[in-house]
């Protein structure tokens, strides 16, 4: 069986618990949300001191997995053995779960966590077939704003068009990002405040933070090669990881080939901050970055950040290199 997030929450809102879970997906705040609701059902006794082993694949072998897993449960029907980083178990673990794999055990919840899970391997087939696979993807940018407003509910906040407007500029599409930084906006309104608006989010998200995102975006957008290098670096080094800096310029290349095509079709100028989805305020400025790239230059960055993507995820030790390269290759002072 194959699920996502929302269909979990609701199976187990209305069911027990499987006895075999394999979560997948990179995205913190979805895999969180999906551990957490496991674990609440099955640990609704609260019995998790004896009854609760989290593993992590670096770490352990699958012997050890195997060993928790028919492990009893105490003063309870039920353990929870959750495997994070299931990606780093070897074949030869694979091989020593088999037999739980094939006939799970009653007493025992197995969840594995994977970042990528390979759909041709033997154990994925047993997953799927004894068990549930939920495949957390992160959302598409026009999912966003729903998400917004459901963490926001979650938080216990209201937030108005243009602060989900400017919080979607600053985090991305990275839910845990968002649910971070609206924590935060809670702690600085105190309790009993729950409308928000854009003043209060450029407020209370760190101002560095702010003027590095746009800042290097900018200067990419500009094809200021000096500038984006130098920004790029002062991002990483105020806390953002790679691929979280290149799912930041990823959305402000989508922007400018939406304005591009937008102004081909001849919308009007007024027009575009609602369909492109951004602010008002910020629309001249991705105007005049727009026309400073051809239909075909933007494509090919487009295509370019793509197989950057996939050359962080493979290769994370040298992951700085390649947006290095990335925005070398990119900010050519040539018309693309």
């Amino acid at each position: 069986m194959v699920l996502d997030l929302r269909k979990l929450q609701q199976s187990l809102h209305k069911y027990d618990a499987s006895v075999l879970y394999a979560l997948v997906g990179s995205d913190e705040y979805l895999l969180n949300q999906a551990k957490t609701a496991i674990y609440d059902k099955v640990m609704s006794d609260g019995l998790e001191d004896f009854n609760y082993t989290k593993l992590c694949g670096y770490d352990h072998k699958g012997s050890k997995v195997l060993d928790c897993v028919e492990t009893l449960p105490m003063m309870s029907d039920r353990r929870l053995v959750q495997v994070d980083n299931a990606d780093s178990l070897k074949e030869s673990d694979w091989k020593t779960l088999n037999r739980v794999l094939e006939e799970p055990v009653d007493s025992t919840c197995l969840v594995f966590v994977f970042n990528k899970l390979d759909k041709r391997k033997k154990f994925y087939k047993l997953l799927q077939k004894n068990g549930v696979v939920v495949e957390l993807k992160t959302p598409y940018d026009n999912k966003i704003p729903a998400w917004i407003d459901y963490i926001s509910s979650q938080v216990g906040l209201n937030l108005n068009h243009e602060a989900k407007a400017i919080l979607f500029q600053l985090t991305g599409n990275h839910l845990i990002e968002i649910k971070n930084e609206l924590e935060k906006v809670k702690a600085f309104l105190g309790d009993g405040v729950t409308s928000v608006n854009k003043e209060t989010i450029l407020q209370v998200v760190s101002k560095s933070k702010f003027d590095n995102i746009f800042e290097l975006t900018k200067a990419i957008g500009e094809k200021k090669r000096g500038q984006a290098l130098y920004f790029l670096t002062e991002l990483i080094n105020s806390g953002n990881n790679e691929i979280s800096a290149l799912a930041l310029i990823k959305r402000h290349m989508r922007i400018l080939f939406k304005i591009k095509k937008a102004l081909s079709s001849g919308v009007g100028h007024s027009q575009l901050a609602s369909l492109v989805g951004v602010p008002q305020f910020f629309v001249k400025e991705y105007l005049s970055q727009a026309n400073l790239w051809t239909d075909a230059g933007v494509m090919k960055t487009i295509d370019n950040l793509k197989q950057t993507d996939m050359a962080l995820k493979s290769s994370p030790v040298s992951s700085h290199i390649w947006l290095e390269n990335f925005i070398i290759k990119s900010c050519q002072e040539k018309a693309m």
